[in-house]
């Protein structure tokens, strides 16, 4: 009797590790935290169930960002769990895509977000604003540059006509009674290709740059730049670069990256060599500034983590600034509506 019960119970578990390779008779638990792949069965008639925890795939969550310091805010999520990051040099594909839905989430400028919900082109909305006060101008060492006065009838290299920086720029002047037509402007579609213009030749004797860009030219190339913070010569806060989010996207899935990405601001500020060590083999942008030059850049990069709705008054404050200052900037005023 006992060699049949033995027999049996040995028949029975071959069976059971049969199953494990049927698929219409098992379930199959993939756990992504290793190559193994698990499989558990159960059996109606016994009380002692053994259940063993399953590993949920996360839902991809797809951003685009432009390089620079909104991929510095998010670099740390670069090859993550159910995030794809795609960058970009300057902000024209990021207009043509925030029309779009194809991504869940877009990092932009706010300008321009707000530009695009006031004329009912976007529907994507304000989460966060992850950069502020990250517009300068610099000049080469012997070419004075202590106010914004001394841009008038020079010639400057600037970039992203009509976006941030730009109208950072515009709306410094004018709060500084200085007429735009005393300077000579030359536009470049993006910050790096402005400033690494102005440091190949004599043709300008002054730059719209920003972070990491400025810090680079100091670390990497040895460069003496005088430099001019241009939110000085504003009554607010520059507000920059933020996350808009797809409403059309899984919005628990975009509050938990977002989470993320509030993680990575924080550690990137209070840890800036341990990050920048961290993501510098992770994109093109980040190697080729290096350690030393990321390290150095991130106290200066103003990289924030704002939840919009929450600080609409303060940001609302921004855009009425501009509209004060050229009503053709926004062309209007931003609804609830613009606010996640």
């Amino acid at each position: 009797m006992k060699k049949l019960f033995i027999g049996a119970l040995a028949l029975s578990l071959g069976f059971g590790l049969f199953a494990c390779s049927n698929k219409t008779t098992t379930k199959k638990t993939t756990t992504t935290k290793g190559d193994a792949t698990s499989c558990f069965t159960t059996s109606k008639t016994t009380k002692n169930t053994t259940t063993a925890a399953t590993t949920k795939e996360k839902e991809n969550v797809k951003i685009l960002t432009p390089a620079g310091t909104p991929l510095m805010a998010i670099g740390g999520l670069i090859g993550s769990d159910g995030v794809t990051i795609e960058s970009v040099n300057g902000p024209e594909l990021i207009k043509t895509e925030i029309v779009k839905d194809d991504y869940d989430m877009i990092i932009a400028p706010l300008t321009m977000g707000a530009t695009l919900s006031i004329a009912e082109k976007t529907t994507y909305q304000l989460d966060t604003v992850l950069t502020t006060n990250n517009t300068y101008i610099i000049s080469k060492g012997t070419t004075t540059l202590t106010n914004i006065s001394d841009l008038v009838g020079k010639k400057l290299i600037a970039y992203g006509q009509n976006n941030t920086a730009d109208i950072a720029l515009k709306n410094a002047l004018i709060k500084n009674e200085i007429d735009i037509n005393d300077i000579d402007i030359t536009y470049e579609a993006d910050v790096a290709t402005a400033t690494s213009t102005f440091m190949s030749g004599s043709d300008f004797d002054y730059c719209l740059t920003a972070e990491p860009q400025i810090t680079n030219l100091k670390v990497k190339k040895g460069a003496n730049l005088n430099t001019l913070d241009l939110s000085k010569y504003m009554s607010s806060t520059v507000y920059q670069a933020g996350i808009f989010v797809n409403p059309k996207a899984n919005q628990t899935r975009c509050d938990e990256v977002i989470n993320e990405i509030k993680e990575n601001v924080d550690y990137l500020n209070e840890n800036p060599s341990e990050y920048a060590s961290k993501v510098v083999d992770k994109n093109a942008f980040f190697t080729n500034l290096g350690v030393e030059a990321l390290t150095a850049c991130i106290p200066n990069a103003n990289l924030v983590f704002i939840k919009a709705k929450e600080n609409k008054t303060l940001i609302n404050a921004y855009f009425e600034e501009l509209n004060a200052a050229n009503p053709n900037i926004l062309k209007g005023m931003v609804t609830d509506e613009f606010y996640r």
